[in-house]
């Protein structure tokens, strides 16, 4: 059977943060042993201790699971926790 093309595969990754960029709303996180760079919407989830917040919260060396989808040259994350562990 095959998925309708509105349903992205999603695809989850542990990493710490290594920078943020609020303004152009990227990630990058290191991701076994290599810098990652997730495109972060604005309709992307972030988790802290169960509560969600806003992206600028998030603080290099945090540790994060990130769900995310490719699109384009980028993946882009679809929610993000923070604190979990590897």
């Amino acid at each position: 059977m095959h998925k309708p093309p509105s349903i992205v595969q999603a695809r989850q990754s542990v990493g710490v943060v290594h920078c943020l960029d609020t303004v152009n709303r990227e990630l990058t996180v290191r991701v076994s042993g290599q810098l990652w760079i997730f495109d972060v919407p604005v309709e992307c989830k972030i988790v802290l201790h169960g509560e969600r917040v806003r992206f600028r919260m998030l603080q290099p060396a945090d540790r994060v699971r990130i769900t995310h989808a490719g699109q384009g040259d980028r993946p882009v994350a679809i929610r993000i926790e923070v604190g979990s562990p590897t």
